[in-house]
């Protein structure tokens, strides 16, 4: 859902924030809905995770790059098939992860840990070498830089 950040100045220079506006709290009422009803349904607070995740990611994956496209006059397929890569890794991930949990081998925290380090650390390393691009993995470098050299010792 961060993906979508650098597309949301388009609209703001092109000043039409009329609809990103509206439909960012119909949004928030249909996570709302769905974190309540979800709540009941799953244990903890899988429900109101999930509640929303679904409604972010409806917003940002399927209205933001398409409405974007409308402001540029451009075909929305440029931003959809950028996602697929993406998308396809973290459906990957989730369907690791859930196989995982019900083969039993998720029982406690640690196990937890263990196994978010286990799937994680190659998944990093899978974003970093091929999904990302040399220019992306760059800019990434020079903001991690930064970020080192600004923190002031405590």
């Amino acid at each position: 859902n961060l993906a979508v950040v650098p597309i949301f100045s388009v609209q703001i220079s092109h000043n039409r924030l009329t609809s990103p506006g509206l439909l960012t709290i119909s949004a928030g009422m249909v996570n709302i809905a769905l974190s309540v009803l979800w709540a009941r349904t799953w244990p903890n607070a899988l429900g109101v995770a999930l509640g929303t995740a679904v409604a972010l990611t409806a917003k940002n994956a399927l209205f933001t790059p398409w409405y974007v496209a409308h402001i540029q006059g451009a075909n929305p397929w440029r931003y959809y098939v950028q996602m697929v890569p993406v998308v396809a890794a973290t459906a990957a991930l989730y369907a690791l992860a859930w196989a995982l949990n019900n083969a039993g081998l998720v029982t406690g925290i640690v196990s937890i840990a263990l196994w978010s380090f286990g799937i994680g650390l190659p998944f990093v390393a899978l974003c970093w070498f091929v999904l990302l691009t040399r220019h992306e993995r760059e800019t990434f470098r020079q903001l991690a830089r930064g970020f080192l050299h600004t923190r002031q010792p405590v």
